[in-house]
């Protein structure tokens, strides 16, 4: 029973900068990255129907 209450917490302050960025690198980085998918989606399937060969002959 000597240590019936615990005791009270120190205050906590929310002085930190935000870390988040401005808005507008929030949108340049969004536009990168919708870019960069577009590219990827465009190309992506070329490349995939460059390594197929064209005339395979199937075993009967």
């Amino acid at each position: 029973m000597i240590n019936d209450q615990a005791p009270a917490a120190a205050p906590v302050h929310d002085d930190a900068p935000p870390v988040t960025g401005s808005a507008v690198g929030r949108i340049f980085v969004g536009l990168l990255l919708l870019a960069f998918a577009g590219v990827t989606g465009l190309f992506a399937p070329l490349l995939v129907m460059a390594s197929d060969g064209c005339y395979e002959v199937t075993p009967a």
